[in-house]
């Protein structure tokens, strides 16, 4: 490690924390968590994950609906959310899904 190192590569200035970019960071991973490949396995393990985080995400009322809401449903909501959403928590949203 000593023979990469490099001072004078090393800048003065501090981090810049950008919120913008962390959103744009969060939403492709969250893009990325819930695209699955053709595969059923895959695609039943997304649907899954989903599920789970509505269950975690969601007001408790809803959670007899997300429960019995089909495996084709949920993975289309998924197929729609995961490119409108930069976090978790703007599920919460989206409860008119299971209204």
């Amino acid at each position: 490690m000593e023979a990469l190192f490099n001072i004078q590569k090393v800048g003065k200035s501090g981090v810049k924390f950008e919120l913008q970019k962390l959103e744009f960071l969060n939403q492709m991973h969250l893009r990325d968590k819930f695209t699955y490949d053709e595969d059923d396995a895959d695609k039943r393990a997304a649907i899954g994950e989903f599920r789970e985080i509505l269950l975690d995400i969601l007001d408790s009322r809803l959670h007899s609906k997300i429960r019995s809401t089909s495996d084709t449903k949920i993975c289309k909501i998924m197929d729609m959310m995961k490119t409108r959403i930069h976090f978790y928590s703007d599920l919460r949203n989206h409860t008119y899904f299971f209204e």
